[in-house]
């Protein structure tokens, strides 16, 4: 019993020595660079996502706010949803209905708002959108501070469409 709990410790203080010199050469001695401003959406762009039944347009993005904020149109086709609850680390996002039903399922509460109603998430909070309606569902959303979200949107919703057909579980994984 002794021996496999010396091996299972010495393993895990491996693993984090690992991840900690890793992150540290990652971060520090081979940085990544600033991706272009042009990878960047601007007003006007849009997203499509036919798997999940979702279109975003961008009315206000974050490179034209100074990263200050980011805000979008956002439509889900009835039975639409983003695909997984998400964790936004490091800002807020606020959904505005304008019309349909907007269900959030939101650390595990599910919240139902109906046109002029919004909600905030705050950061941290796990959460994700649905249309359990009948008729497409439009909001306007605001992420504050917008960082870098417009262009993991454009960068998740390309590797997510770029198939005829959704992403496996391996492919996910890998």
């Amino acid at each position: 019993m002794w021996k496999k709990k010396k091996i299972t410790t010495v393993f895990g203080l491996g693993l984090v020595i690992y991840v900690g010199v890793g992150n540290l050469i990652h971060h520090y001695i081979f940085p990544e660079p600033e991706p272009p401003v042009d990878m960047y959406p601007v007003t006007g762009d849009s997203i499509v996502n036919d798997f999940a039944g979702e279109k975003i347009i961008f009315m206000q993005s974050g490179m034209e706010t100074k990263g200050a904020y980011s805000i979008r149109e956002f439509h889900l086709k009835p039975g639409g949803a983003v695909p997984r609850a998400h964790i936004h680390r490091d800002y807020e996002e606020t959904f505005k209905v304008i019309q349909g039903r907007l269900t959030v399922i939101c650390n595990g509460s599910e919240h139902v708002l109906r046109p002029g109603d919004s909600l905030t998430i705050p950061r941290g909070t796990a959460h994700q959108p649905i249309n359990k309606g009948t008729v497409e569902l439009v909001t306007i959303n605001r992420v504050s501070p917008a960082a870098r979200h417009d262009l993991m949107l454009a960068q998740t919703h390309g590797f997510l469409t770029e198939k005829d057909q959704p992403r496996s579980k391996g492919e996910f994984f890998l």
